[in-house]
């Protein structure tokens, strides 16, 4: 279709259609040409026959008269043309649409002219009588009757001034659109261009008008935002709708002495896992077999999860990406729910609802339901996975990890603040669903490492550890703390009684859940106006639901609240308490939190070994004060396993229980209980050899029977590989549901640093070892644990990278200082924090360090040169010597180069080649100067399940063909002889290219003739 006009009618309230069909020629081969659909919306056009209000739908026409509109409105039409077809289909492209701005004769300017005639003019001004238009011409009378109705019998003057009255009402009415040239919502699509330069940007014509209105509102924010990853991604996104992930290349040049940095991570434990804690999409019925929906012509894509309600836990998040654009993630607060263990999909729905833009969410039938907001075979929602779940950015270099506890869980690690400082011992609790902030471990002045604890039956927690690590000056020092209470919300007076309290004053006080306040009356203060601290305190207990009030013995009064816990607040609002001054509140007193209890008191510290090579401990509670504690010491000629018991006051003797080998590193134990009184199994790992080439290591493992105080002799756990060299080490054991032993370790079977796990039968037959956590990040130090609620979690340290857009846990205000906003700040109401969203910014910090390359580690190879490359290059730097060259897009590996990881649908067709070249000058515009970007295009890795395990493709087919000749193809030979030259084999004696006592020889050193 071509020529489509769109031209508002002088009338008013109606807008002419024209336009050029397609030839019957066009539809040759299908169902012939059979009719036409005009479809019309407001501020874009309309993308499919039913998106809008069909306007005419019927035979083939050129022409549509469109009565209906809406005046002073900018109207946009599609004509799609549509064929015999059951059902017809339709189409339409850029000359089947056009727009135009409706006018209006509300303005009767020809009225108004008419108005401004002399009376006698209009007095005169009559219509033509009967004996006039009898005598008239036939045309005439047809003319006449053919009027308009405002127009039939009115005079030839009233009638001459309407036809230039309708004129100036449609030229008054376009005026009047005037202002809507500055309205970004309904501005005309010529006009969008123009207005996006008014501000610099430049307009991408090619997506939909509604697309492009969006982008000019979103370009001031962008503006903001110039120069940051974000913001840059962003813009990407924006203008191409691929997906975007941008690599910071100067975290992957290679710098002396920067090791790997190991942060600490958990996972679901198999069967369930891995995957990572706090990921609510298993839980929500979202797993890696319900993960994704996409839409259908006309329908959008609909995601549902399973049946409520849902044991959701604070800090647990979800992460939903939308048709394919940037992933969202949102972090659950337990504000947002009644109960947050049982929390219902209508609660969920509404909390997505709030945070997310991309898609929403609804209940049915108790179940979540996900649904994209654009409709077609683009409309995607996919619930992404999280891999494993960030326990802290404390890292180090190296160190096992310990886990102990029952209803609170304690991790005591090793960490180095800042790379090569010294080394220190941490603490941090997990309580009320996620892990608070950790606490030093006083160890003293000197360096401390490889933490390990143990809570005792009292709930005492004892914690030993490495002091001075890895010198010959390291110890075994411990310490025993006494975990403190949760605690209420306090706020205390400032200012001893009596108060003296004005019948009619107000205190209000806000604390997690609730607003409540107290009005003083001259009862409440009969002693003229004075109360005494204890009258005072009886008053506020009496009036205020969850707070008690204490008067203190020195005079003061103190407000607490009744329950405890750090996500309690106790607030007292000034600006609606005229009675805080009085009571003695002010702006350092007003508001005050509650306490986890994760403080701990320690006693002080004490030597369990002397000076020497020490590492590795390892703590076991095997009675009510009894700590049998394990390490690996070395005699000068081997590393062997060492332990010892501790009864509350006194250590035993040290004994040595594994010295073979080449070496026997990281010991770790658990006991089984059985009605014997209980063993304790012992498993340790253990080098094979004792040249320094033999780095192969397998677990041993050794049991004691705590009835007889006995121990079994030393059995292998796992064995060497066949072929090639494995080391399997830093074993954990944990108790296995239906009996036996389940044993996580580290080991490079596959190349890289994995975390494995071998089973073990009750009578201690071990089964084959398998992977647990393969990929290119280096996996070490596996501690399994049972969290509060039962689950199985798997924490282990590793050096991938981490997103640090998903680690806030709250939104922070952001600040107005624009000079054109009035003073003034809303005052933080506190509270327990309520659900957040966090847009991933699509970048990692990067924790592998600067390492030599394993060729061995196929996964962490293959990742060379994307996004997620942990690998570490030297600088780049142009190809060129002389002056003024420059770097190429295949010089990443520069301090002010950005990559941009691009993931079109098909990377190499001239689409993507066009949407480059009109990208990168865009780009330069918001990159500071001395930044580049480069573009790096990578399809995202997309897993498709072509037949399903267990149904493998087993269909053949053979065919025989008797008289099929085979041709061998032609055959050539040729021979040259070589006078002269002379064949050197090497590594024998006697064949030299010269013989010093004969010359002659000496003639063919640098040449020889060519072959003959």
């Amino acid at each position: 279709m071509t020529d489509l006009r769109a031209v508002p009618h002088l009338e008013g309230g109606r807008i002419e259609l024209s336009w050029r069909n397609p030839s019957a020629q066009a539809f040759v081969g299908g169902p012939p040409f059979a009719g036409i659909r005009v479809v019309r919306r407001e501020r874009t056009f309309a993308l499919d026959p039913l998106d809008g209000e069909p306007v005419y739908h019927g035979p083939v026409v050129s022409a549509f008269s469109d009565r209906g509109v809406r005046p002073l409105t900018t109207h946009y039409y599609t004509v799609f043309t549509l064929d015999s077809g059951t059902p017809p289909a339709s189409w339409a492209d850029d000359g089947s649409r056009a727009a135009a701005f409706a006018g209006t004769a509300e303005h009767r300017l020809g009225d108004a002219l008419y108005a401004l005639l002399p009376a006698v003019h209009r007095r005169l001004d009559l219509p033509l009588s009967t004996t006039e238009l009898a005598d008239a011409p036939p045309a005439v009378v047809v003319a006449l009757a053919a009027l308009p109705e405002g127009l039939r019998g009115r005079g030839q003057l009233y009638r001459f001034l309407s036809v230039a009255g309708a004129a100036l009402d449609l030229t008054r009415s376009l005026a009047e659109g005037l202002v809507q040239l500055h309205d970004l919502d309904t501005v005309r699509p010529e006009f969008l261009t123009p207005l996006a330069r008014l501000i610099g940007w430049e307009l991408n014509r090619t997506v939909p008008v509604h697309v492009q209105r969006s982008e000019i509102a979103a370009a001031p924010y962008l503006y903001r935002g110039v120069g940051t990853v974000p913001n840059l991604r962003a813009i990407v996104n924006r203008y191409t709708r691929w997906y975007v992930q941008v690599a910071e290349m100067a975290q992957s040049i290679a710098r002396s002495n920067v090791a790997p940095q190991f942060n600490v991570y958990a996972v679901t434990a198999p069967p369930v896992g891995p995957r990572g804690t706090d990921d609510a999409g298993p839980l929500l019925g979202f797993g890696s077999d319900n993960a994704v929906a996409t839409g259908a012509d006309r329908t959008a894509a609909a995601l549902t999860g399973g049946a409520g309600p849902f044991a959701l836990r604070p800090g647990m998040q979800l992460t939903v990406t939308a048709d394919d654009r940037v992933p969202v993630k949102v972090v659950f607060a337990p504000d947002d729910f009644a109960v947050m263990a049982v929390a219902t999909a209508q609660e969920i729905s509404a909390v997505l609802n709030r945070t997310l833009s991309e898609v929403t969410a609804a209940e049915a039938g108790g179940r979540l339901v996900l649904t994209s907001n654009t409709v077609g075979t683009g409309s995607v929602v996919r619930v992404e996975e999280s891999l494993a779940s960030l326990v802290t950015l404390e890292s180090a270099p190296a160190g096992r990890l310990s886990v102990f506890g029952t209803d609170r869980l304690r991790l005591c690690y090793g960490t180095t603040e800042v790379a090569g400082s010294p080394s220190a011992v941490r603490i941090k609790t997990y309580r009320h669903g996620f892990w608070g902030e950790s606490s030093p471990v006083p160890t003293g002045p000197e360096p401390a490492a490889h933490p390990a604890g143990a809570e005792l039956p009292d709930r005492r927690l004892f914690v030993a550890w490495i002091d001075r690590p890895g010198t010959v000056d390291a110890r075994i020092r411990f310490a025993v703390a006494t975990a403190r209470e949760p605690e209420p919300a306090r706020i205390r007076s400032g200012h001893a009684g009596p108060f003296a309290i004005r019948p009619g004053a107000h205190l209000v006080v806000r604390t997690r859940h609730r607003r409540q306040g107290v009005r003083f009356t001259a009862a409440d203060v009969p002693d003229q106006g004075r109360a005494d601290p204890v009258t005072m305190a009886a008053l506020l207990t009496a009036r205020l639901t969850g707070v008690a009030a204490t008067a203190e013995p020195d005079g003061t009064v103190e407000l607490s609240t009744g329950d405890t816990g750090g996500d309690q607040r106790l607030e007292i609002e000034l600006d609606a308490s005229d009675a805080a001054g009085a009571l003695g509140f002010g702006p350092g007193n007003t508001s005050g939190p509650g306490s986890w209890g994760d403080g701990l008191d320690w006693s002080p510290s004490e030597d369990l070994t002397g000076p020497g090579w020490v590492s590795d401990p390892f703590a076991a509670v095997d009675g009510p004060h009894h700590v049998r504690l394990f390490w690996s010491a070395h005699d000068g000629a081997r590393w062997r396993i060492v332990t010892a018991r501790w009864d509350g006051t006194a250590w035993t003797a040290p004994d040595d229980l594994a010295a073979g080998g080449g070496g026997n590193r990281e010991p770790a134990a658990i006991v089984v209980p059985d009605a014997g009184g209980g063993k304790l199994w012992l498993f340790w790992s253990r080098r094979e050899g004792t040249d320094a080439r033999d780095d192969v290591w397998i677990l041993m493992r050794r049991v004691l029977d705590l009835a007889t105080g006995d121990w079994e002799a030393e059995t292998p756990v796992t064995s060497p590989l066949p072929k090639g060299r494995s080391a399997d080490r830093e074993p954990a054991p944990v108790h296995l549901p239906g009996g036996g032993l389940r044993v996580y370790f580290r080991s490079d079977r596959l190349g890289e640093s994995d975390v494995w796990a071998v089973d073990l039968t009750p009578a201690g037959v071990a089964t084959v070892p398998v992977p647990v956590l393969t990929g290119p990040a280096e996996d070490c130090s596996p501690v399994p644990v049972t969290a509060p609620d039962g689950s199985d979690w798997l924490l282990f340290r590793s050096d991938r990278g981490v997103s640090l857009s998903g680690l806030a846990s709250r939104q922070v205000a952001e600040p107005d200082n624009r000079v054109t906003s009035a003073p003034g700040a809303v005052p933080d109401r506190g509270g327990a924090p309520t659900s957040v969203s966090a847009a991933d910014t699509g970048t990692l910090r990067r924790y592998a360090g600067s390492t030599t390359v394993t060729p061995a580690a196929a996964d962490r190879n293959g990742r060379r040169k994307q996004w997620d490359d942990m690998l570490a290059y030297t600088p780049c730097r142009p190809q060129g010597v002389a002056p003024g060259e420059e770097l190429d897009d295949h010089d990443l590996y520069t301090r002010g180069t950005l990559a941009l990881f691009l993931s079109p649908f098909v990377p190499g067709s001239a689409l993507s080649g066009q949407m480059e070249e009109q990208l990168r000058p865009l780009l330069k515009r918001f990159l500071p100067i001395g930044t580049r970007a480069v573009l790096v295009f990578a399809p995202r890795t997309t897993t498709e399940y072509a037949y399903p395990p267990g149904r493998d493709i087993t269909e053949s087919y053979q065919d025989d063909f008797a008289s099929l000749e085979v041709i061998t193809g032609p055959e050539d030979a040729t021979e040259a002889a070589l006078p002269g030259w002379v064949p050197l084999l090497a590594t024998t004696p006697g064949h030299v290219s010269a013989d010093p006592a004969d010359l002659t020889s000496l003639r063919r050193r640098a040449w020889f003739p060519p072959p003959e």
